[in-house]
């Protein structure tokens, strides 16, 4: 712990405390070796630590703090991170007018949202973003701090931004799905001006209204995937970060290369001292004195140059001892609880830790191991992109560089074919379009940065992402038709939604009307089976009649349930009257061709307005339930009664006569009927 101490790892200068969280305390310091000001984090939970690592294994991101060190010392883990020079946002909005317009923030937000995607494909969330947590950098840009979270432990600024299941102090949160809610709320926060109703408030009583209706100028498609994204139940908002960006943007998520820190190995000089670590030092200090004598002697003496060599192998053997033992000694949750602190985390310079914790130090160790291999070596063992990176940085010209470049990407062509035919069989597709693109880049700048790379695969590349766009198409129409008979009304809009990408607008309504009816049928049988009242079940196919087309089966289940509803009454549900007919024997001869209006039917008793609306159906020789219907129909000979309900195609009927159904509904409704 600090406790006093005003330098850390023999480099960092203690100059104040600048704020803290349950998950450690963060100071101000100066590097006293590049003479810069940085932002030391004191953590003390393991999980914290090990995110806190696994951050510090890549170079910079856009839009996230950037971890510059990580060291462990006196029982305690630190993170050294940049200062953060800036505003919250949420202080930023308060002096500036309360509120940004929708592109603004959707400019602002991009590059941390891009960054977020890739880091959760590496499985590391933030766990606690807030409008305090995301600072307005003094260049113009936003910046995100404060990474972590302590069960049922939440800041009384980070409230209105933590999801339903942060609240619950025993929570089994999914990290992933809780970061999609809280930027959706900041967002929200943003556009409105609003702060958002806490969520623990919404289960009780959703006060938060529409942005459109706040004042916001924003589409009606970002506006859906905004409130899917504040979705109270996490199972009912999307589970990525990649998905939200999508929705909201209506593009893919950019890809960002994560690269590896390449300060990385200097880390391994500063070991803490720790009792658990101290054959860590002695390893890192004999590696750095073999290395320096090497470079004093270089030029004496071969035969010292060999003995250096295995001296190295060694103790780079060693080293990956060392990192192991460091991890296990995190992992097993050896270091101190720590006194929690009480105050609020982002204050602009703060940061947080969040609970995952993916790295092992393996990656580094392997790589350490592979650096002395040839060329031909890492293209034996397969690592495909180590040997490129090595062509291009021996400079290597065609005739010695070309084939083993070529051989690279053809190898690593067939890789991504493979896995992302994998990954579109188990339905992962935002995994799969972000492989493809990110594979696509990377062999365009191999080109761009030699003169002889015969192939880049762009055609194919190309072709395999037309692939997957009908793949995806396929595998989420059959989720939502799975979803809407297993009366998955979320779930189902979850699908279509996504579908709605990748077909045209008539066939997304299509689809959309197939579900709803299944939807509807299903949920109805269920509520028959639970003994559900009639009027209940009537109002509940009423309600979403409309989105499943005017269903005729749907609403002759209305009217079924309709006359259970007045017998349990005592009543009739409508006077029996004589049906008026043309010479032809159409109650309304033009409701095929003519767009009906409310004249063309008040003349009609209730009885005639019944039979009326199903003569629609009629002449396209629909088969009915009710013997009433089928005695009066079977009178005329243009009624063939040859199609029963089951194979009815509502795609027979046409525009003019949807639109007559409708308004013969409505009037029902208008008229007290329906």
């Amino acid at each position: 712990m600090i406790d006093g101490k005003d330098l850390l790892a023999q480099r960092y200068k203690i100059e104040g405390k600048l704020g803290g969280n349950a998950v450690g305390k963060t100071y101000a310091a100066l590097d006293t070796v590049k003479n810069i000001k940085v932002a030391v984090k004191e953590i003390v939970t393991p999980q914290a630590a090990g995110v806190y690592k696994a951050l510090h294994k890549y170079a910079p991101l856009d839009g996230i703090v950037s971890v510059l060190d990580y060291f462990e010392e006196s029982n305690a883990a630190y993170a050294v991170m940049e200062y953060v020079e800036g505003v919250t946002i949420e202080d930023y909005l308060l002096k500036s007018g309360g509120k940004f317009k929708v592109d603004r923030i959707k400019n602002l937000l991009s590059p941390v949202l891009s960054s977020l995607v890739k880091l959760q494909s590496e499985g590391i969330s933030h766990g606690n973003i807030s409008a305090d947590n995301l600072v307005f950098t003094n260049d113009g840009k936003l910046k995100l701090i404060g990474f972590g979270r302590t069960k049922g432990m939440i800041s009384d600024k980070a409230k209105a931004y933590a999801p339903l299941e942060f609240f619950n102090e025993s929570d089994n949160a999914d990290n992933e799905a809780a970061d999609v809610y809280s930027i959706a709320a900041f967002i929200y926060r943003c556009i409105t001006g609003n702060i958002p109703q806490e969520a623990l408030a919404r289960r009780d009583g959703d006060k938060c209204g529409k942005p459109s209706e706040l004042g916001a100028e924003i589409d009606e498609n970002s506006e859906a995937a905004l409130l899917m994204g504040m979705n109270v139940e996490a199972n009912k908002r999307m589970r990525k970060i990649a998905a939200f960006y999508r929705a909201f943007y209506n593009v893919p998520a950019p890809q960002v290369e994560l690269r590896a820190n390449p300060l990385l190995k200097d880390v391994s000089a500063k070991v803490p001292d720790m009792p658990q670590m101290e054959a860590a030092q002695s390893t890192a200090e004999s590696i750095t004195q073999e290395k320096s004598q090497e470079k004093v002697k270089k030029k004496g003496s071969k035969l010292l140059i060999v003995f250096f060599i295995i001296g190295v192998i060694i103790a780079i053997a060693l080293g990956a001892i060392t990192i192991k033992l460091a991890l296990n000694y995190v992992g097993e949750g050896k270091l101190t609880s720590g006194k929690e602190s009480d105050e609020n985390s982002g204050d602009g310079n703060e940061d947080g830790a969040n609970a995952n914790d993916d790295s092992d130090g393996s990656d580094d160790a392997d790589n350490d191991t592979r650096e002395g291999n040839s060329i031909d070596d890492l293209m034996a063992e397969g690592h495909y992109e180590e040997a490129i990176q090595a062509i291009l940085d021996e400079g290597l010209d065609e005739s010695e560089g070309a084939e083993n470049l070529q051989k690279a990407i053809d190898e690593l062509y067939s890789q991504c074919i493979n896995e992302t035919n994998a990954l579109a069989k188990e339905g992962n597709f935002d995994t799969a379009f972000a492989i493809v693109d990110e594979r696509m880049q990377y062999f365009a700048d191999i080109a761009a940065k030699t003169s002889y790379v015969e192939n880049t695969y762009e055609n194919d590349l190309n072709e395999q992402r037309n692939q997957l766009v009908l793949s995806c198409a396929e595998y989420m129409s059959n989720k939502a038709k799975s979803c809407a008979n297993n009366a998955d009304e979320n779930g189902m809009l979850e699908a279509l939604d996504i579908l709605s990408q990748y077909i045209s607008e008539e066939e997304l309504e299509q689809k959309r009307v197939e579900c709803y009816t299944n939807l509807v049928l299903v949920t109805m049988t269920n509520m028959s089976s639970s003994n559900e009242s009639a009027a209940d079940i009537r109002q509940y196919i009423d309600d979403n009649l409309s989105k499943a087309g005017n269903n005729c089966r749907l609403i002759e289940f209305w009217d079924y349930y309709d006359d259970i509803y007045y017998k349990g009454l005592g009543r009739d549900r409508m006077k029996v009257t004589s049906i008026r007919v043309s010479a032809s024997g159409y109650i309304l001869p033009d409701s095929n061709v003519r767009v009906l209006a409310y004249s063309d039917i008040n003349g009609l008793t209730q009885y005639e307005v019944y039979f009326a609306l199903y003569e629609i159906y009629a002449r396209h020789n629909r088969i009915f339930g009710d013997s009433q219907l089928s005695a009066h129909f079977g009178k005329y000979a243009w009624y063939n009664a040859d199609v029963s309900p089951e194979n009815f195609d509502e795609g027979v009927l046409s525009d003019i006569e949807k639109q007559n159904i409708n308004i013969i509904l409505q009037y029902q409704r208008d008229m007290g009927y329906r």
